[in-house]
C-alpha cells in the first residue's frame, strides 16, 4: 500500500520536479495529498520511506508538504526529515534552515542536533559542529551514534585523537554490535600504531556485518602495511565484489598491485577508479606515479595537471608533480611546485625533504640544509630527512656529523625504510667512511648496500674497488724491514753528528732524506687508499617520494 502511494506521488509530481522548482512542488504535493485523502502524519511517514529508499528529492518535497499540516513534535520531525533530505541533494542552506526550525520547535530532540552537527562539519564549521554534538550527547548521554560522530570530528578534523578515542569507546560500549563503530575505532588505533588492536577491531566489524565493504578495504590497508600482501589482496577483492562502483576501492587495490610489481593490473584499476569518479584527484595522482615509473612521463604529466585542477589546495598534488618535473630535468618548475606544496602543507615532511635534494644537487647547500632541518623539526627521527641532511653534510666535508645522521637514519626507524632506499643510505655511509679513512667500516656498509639492493650499481662498484685492497696489507713485513734499516741509519747519523764527525749541512740533508724515505715506506698503502677514496668511490642520491596512496574510510 505504501509503495503504491509513493509511486502515485512520484508519477504525478514528476513534471513539477523536472522543472527544478522544488518549493512549487511542495504546494502541489500538499494539495495532492488532500485529494488522495492522505493525512499530514501519514505523508510524513511516506517522506521517511522515500528517504530510506534513497529518493531524497521526493523525501524533501513530501516532508515539507507534511509540515504544513502538523504541529509540535510532529512538525519538528517533518522539518528534521526535510533537513536530512536537503543535505543529501546538496541544498545545504535549506538543510540548515530546516534543522534550525526543528530545533526551535523541539530543542530536546537529540537526533536533530546530531544531524545538524554532521552538516556543520561537512561545511567546515567545526566549532559549531562540536557544540551541536555536545548538545546531542547532553540530551541523551546514551546516544551511541552521536558519540561516534563526535569522535570522527575530534579524530579527523580537530586532531584531538585522545578525546576521540574516549568517544569511540563510549559508542562501542553503548552499541557493541554496530560494525561502523568498530571500523572507525580501528582506523584510530592504526594511527596510534596499535596494529594488533586495530586488526581485532576490523575483524569484529566484518564479523558483525560480513557485507560491510569499508571494513574490508580498511583491513586490507592494514594488512598491506604489515606485509601480509596475500591476505590484503583477498580483502581488497572482497570489498570490490561488495561495492564494485566504489572508486576509492579500485584506487587502493591498484596501490597494492603497484607494490607487488603487477603494473598492468594496477593500471586497469586506476583507470577504473577514474572512470567511476573522473573528479577523484588522488586516483589521478597515483596513476600518474605509475605512469612515471613506467617511463610514460608525458601521460603522467597530463594526470598530474588534471589532479591540480580538481584539487588545487591539496599539497600532495604539487609535491608529486614536482617529483616528475625533477625526473624530467625541469628543476626550476619542480622548485616552484615544491614551494606550493609547502605553502598548502607547511608540515609535509616529504616536500621539504625532496626540495632539499634538488637544492643540494644545485649546490645550494645552505638552502638545502635549511629545508632538511625544517623537515626534522617536524619529525626529528624521519629517516629520509636524516639521510638527506647527512648527504648535505658529507658534501661539505663534515664527515663525523654526517656519520651520526646516517646512523640515526638507518637505526632510528628501520622498519619504515624500503630496501632500495636503505641500500642508498648504507652506500653513502660507506662513502663517508672512506673519507674518514675507515676502510673496514666502509667495506661493511658497501656490502650491506649491495645485499639490500642487487641493482645498486654504485654500491657494487664501491665494494669492488675496496675489495682490491686485500693485496695491500696495513704495513707489510718488507716495509717494516726497510723502515727498521732506515731508522738504524738515522740513529747512526745522529751518533756521528754527536761526535762531530759530520758537518751541519751534511747531517741535515741526509737525515731529512732518510726521514722522508721512511715516511714514504710506512705510508705507502695509506697514500694509495687516499687516491682510491677521492677518485673512485661513488655516492648515491635518491628522491624519497610518497604517493597519495590509499584512503581509510570513516563513516558517520
Amino acid at each position: 500500500m505504501v509503495e503504491e502511494k509513493l509511486k502515485e506521488f512520484q508519477e504525478r509530481l514528476a513534471p513539477c520536479i523536472d522543472k527544478g522548482d522544488l518549493d512549487v512542488c511542495v504546494d502541489q504535493a500538499a494539495k495532492l495529498a488532500q485529494k488522495m485523502g492522505i493525512a499530514a502524519k501519514e505523508l510524513k511517514g511516506l517522506s521517511a520511506e522515500a528517504g530510506n529508499n534513497g529518493i531524497h528529492v521526493f523525501a524533501y518535497i513530501l516532508s515539507l508538504a507534511a509540515a504544513q499540516g502538523l504541529e509540535g513534535a510532529e512538525k519538528a520531525s517533518a522539518y528534521y526529515n526535510a533537513g536530512i533530505a536537503a543535505q543529501f541533494i546538496g541544498k545545504f542552506k535549506s538543510s540548515e534552515i530546516y534543522y534550525k526550525k526543528a530545533i526551535d520547535i523541539d530543542p530536546k530532540h537529540a537526533a536533530v542536533h546530531n544531524n545538524y552537527a554532521n552538516l556543520l562539519r561537512d561545511l567546515a564549521r567545526y566549532e559549531e559542529a562540536e557544540n551541536q554534538y555536545k548538545k546531542a550527547i547532553e540530551l541523551d548521554s546514551k546516544y551511541a551514534v552521536a558519540h561516534n560522530n563526535y569522535a570522527v570530528l575530534l579524530d579527523l578534523y580537530l586532531g584531538r585523537k585522545e578525546e576521540a578515542e574516549e568517544h569511540y569507546k563510549r559508542a562501542i560500549g553503548l552499541a557493541p554490535k554496530t560494525a561502523v563503530f568498530h571500523n572507525n575505532y580501528a582506523n584510530l588505533l592504526k594511527y596510534f600504531g596499535g596494529m594488533d588492536a586495530a586488526e581485532s577491531q576490523y575483524k569484529k566489524a566484518i564479523e558483525l556485518d560480513p557485507e560491510y565493504a569499508e571494513a574490508y578495504i580498511n583491513y586490507a590497508h592494514l594488512l598491506t602495511g604489515l606485509g601480509r600482501n596475500q591476505e590484503a589482496e583477498e580483502h581488497y577483492k572482497k570489498a570490490i565484489e561488495l561495492a564494485p562502483k566504489a572508486a576509492v576501492f579500485h584506487n587502493n587495490y591498484a596501490n597494492l598491485l603497484t607494490d607487488l610489481g603487477r603494473n598492468q593490473e594496477a593500471e586497469e584499476h586506476y583507470k577504473k577508479a577514474i572512470e567511476l569518479d573522473p573528479k577523484f584527484a588522488i586516483a589521478h595522482i597515483n596513476y600518474a606515479i605509475l605512469l612515471r615509473d613506467l617511463g610514460r612521463k608525458e601521460e603522467a604529466e597530463e594526470h598530474h595537471k588534471k589532479a591540480i585542477k580538481l584539487d588545487p589546495t591539496f599539497a600532495g598534488v604539487y609535491y608529486n608533480y614536482a617529483d616528475l618535473l625533477t625526473d624530467l630535468g625541469r628543476k626550476e618548475e619542480a622548485e616552484a611546485q615544491y614551494k606550493k606544496a609547502i605553502q598548502y602543507a607547511p608540515k609535509l615532511i616529504e616536500a621539504h625533504n625532496n626540495y632539499a635534494i634538488i637544492l643540494r644537487e644545485g649546490s645550494r647547500f645552505s638552502e638545502a640544509e635549511k629545508e632538511a632541518r625544517t623537515a626534522l623539526q617536524i619529525d626529528q627521527w624521519n629517516p629520509h630527512a636524516l639521510a638527506t641532511l647527512a648527504d648535505i653534510l658529507a658534501d661539505e666535508c663534515y664527515f663525523e656529523e654526517a656519520e651520526g645522521k646516517y646512523l640515526a637514519a638507518l637505526w632510528g626507524r628501520p622498519a619504515s625504510i624500503e630496501n632500495p632506499t636503505k641500500s642508498e643510505m648504507h652506500n653513502n655511509l660507506g662513502w663517508t667512511y672512506t673519507k674518514l679513512r675507515r676502510y673496514n667500516d666502509a667495506k661493511i656498509e658497501f656490502k650491506k648496500a649491495a645485499e639490500l639492493d642487487p641493482l645498486n650499481v654504485k654500491a657494487i662498484r664501491n665494494l669492488r674497488v675496496i675489495e682490491k685492497r686485500k693485496d695491500l696489507p696495513e704495513i707489510s713485513d718488507i716495509q717494516k724491514i726497510f723502515a727498521a734499516r732506515i731508522l738504524g741509519y738515522i740513529i747512526l747519523l745522529f751518533y756521528l753528528f754527536w761526535i762531530s764527525k759530520l758537518s751541519d749541512t751534511l747531517f741535515v740533508s741526509q737525515s731529512t732524506f732518510l726521514i722522508a724515505l721512511m715516511a714514504f715506506v710506512l705510508l705507502f698503502n695509506q697514500l694509495t687508499r687516499f687516491k682510491m677514496g677521492t677518485v673512485e668511490f661513488e655516492m648515491s642520491t635518491e628522491h624519497r617520494s610518497i604517493e597519495a596512496k590509499s584512503q581509510l574510510i570513516f563513516e558517520k
